[in-house]
């Protein structure tokens, strides 16, 4: 809801709603999908062959080689992932983020 006080200054000054219409989808409300495979950065392949851990325009994400959902590792807006590492059979990747305005290495769980 939007509300609106016509005078701050007066003390019986009351707000009122503001009726407001939205219209339908337009270019710039309408979520975009970037197209994955020509925005692959880099990838870390686990050691049973059946999925990647993969970044896709400095996010993080899990994708399965067959079927299942892909699943977000990483995805901070204004922070750059990249360079995944799959750690062993151990069920954690190691990758490069600027989250702290500095390159650093951090480890995450795979999600399961």
């Amino acid at each position: 809801d939007l509300w609106l006080v016509e005078d701050l200054e007066s003390p019986d000054a009351t707000p009122r709603k503001l009726e407001v219409r939205l219209g339908g989808p337009r270019t710039g409300r309408r979520s975009y999908q970037v197209p994955a495979a020509s925005n692959v950065d880099s990838l870390s392949v686990d050691e049973t062959g059946r999925a990647s851990a993969v970044t896709v325009r400095g996010s993080l994400y899990w994708l399965t080689h067959r079927d299942g959902p892909a699943r977000t590792i990483s995805d901070t807006p204004g922070v750059r992932v990249r360079l995944p590492e799959m750690l062993g059979s151990g069920g954690q990747v190691a990758y490069v983020t600027d989250a702290d305005g500095e390159d650093a290495v951090e480890i995450a769980y795979l999600p399961r």
